[in-house]
């Protein structure tokens, strides 16, 4: 069962009840907000009252930086989705705009979290900024709960591999490929969604139809061959996917727009026009031109041995 999603402009005060509430942006839902949830699940429970992940839409830097100024690793659906898979109740959301930006720390405190939210307890992260000029931090919090009587933790930055868990850390392993790294610092397997368009057919000619994605996704792995699950309805299919500009068939290939190509193995059947969701769990390579047809489909047959092989292995992990 999903988190129930709720708007503050839709919410009465106090419409949930009292509360415990983590605030962030949880793009990515990663292993750093992982912990943070645990946190608050284990609190709200102790408590006796829902736990609730409160965010915002658009991401606050999209709206004062400009839309290009970073780039998401989840869409808000996507990121509902993940919060309510770990166990939140709620997740609760404000449009952000700048108007919305403007607000003092202590309006938005007694507005949303004290008006909307009822809140008991907050988390915040080790780093966390809001309301005005980024004004707001956990010191504020704790001055504010004194006068409406709730609490307040801070929760630390995580570590992995020696770095702290961010969605920044996790863009630098996928725009390199690192797939395995950026898996285990998210928590789940990075996914790619969007609708199946018609490509060139060139992979049905090999002899490995495949499934050309128009990917609604900000980031996408790097150029090149990976083992993949993609999920057709309901079902998990194994895969290889190709994620580049097909140099062996355009020589100008810097020209060429960035491809999302997906064989799923042992699948037969027309997905044309059909939503799908590609999960990368692992690189084979690098992409690479081929001399010709031939050369480029040994290498494919090559690819879906190695994506078994890889899928199989991480499925008895």
């Amino acid at each position: 069962m999903g988190a129930r999603i709720y708007n503050t402009a839709e919410l009465e005060d106090g419409q949930l009840g009292r509360t415990a509430v983590a605030i962030g942006s949880f793009d990515g839902v990663h292993m750093g907000h992982r912990v943070i949830c645990q946190a608050l699940i284990e609190k709200a429970h102790s408590l006796g009252v829902s736990s609730v992940a409160y965010t915002f839409d658009p991401h606050p830097r999209k709206v004062l930086q400009g839309p290009h100024a970073t780039h998401l690793l989840t869409s808000f659906e996507k990121k509902c989705e993940l919060l309510g898979s770990v166990g939140i109740d709620i997740v609760v959301w404000s449009e952000f705009t700048r108007e919305f930006s403007e607000q003092t720390p202590a309006e938005f405190i007694s507005r949303y979290l004290v008006g909307k939210l009822a809140i008991r307890h907050i988390f915040v992260g080790y780093d966390s900024h809001f309301a005005h000029n980024r004004e707001g931090n956990f010191n504020t919090l704790v001055e504010m709960s004194q006068r409406f009587g709730f609490d307040v933790t801070r929760t630390e930055a995580i570590l992995q591999d020696g770095l702290i868990v961010s969605s920044t850390q996790i863009r630098k392993y996928l725009e390199s490929g690192e797939i395995e790294h950026a898996n285990r610092f998210l928590g789940w397997e990075y996914a790619v969604s969007g609708t199946v368009v018609r490509g060139d057919a060139r992979g049905k000619a090999l002899g490995f139809p495949t499934a050309n994605l128009r990917a609604d996704a900000e980031v996408i792995p790097c150029e090149g061959v990976y083992a993949t699950r993609t999920r057709v309805g309901e079902r998990l299919h194994p895969s290889v996917t190709n994620v580049g500009r097909n140099p062996t068939f355009h020589r100008d290939a810097g020209a060429t727009p960035l491809r999302v190509e997906t064989h799923l193995i042992d699948y037969s059947g027309d997905l044309y026009g059909l939503p799908i969701e590609v999960a990368f769990v692992g690189r084979i390579r690098g992409e690479t031109r081929f001399p010709g047809p031939d050369a480029l489909k040994a290498q494919i047959a090559r690819d879906v041995a190695a994506a078994r092989e890889i899928l199989a292995r991480e499925a008895s992990a």
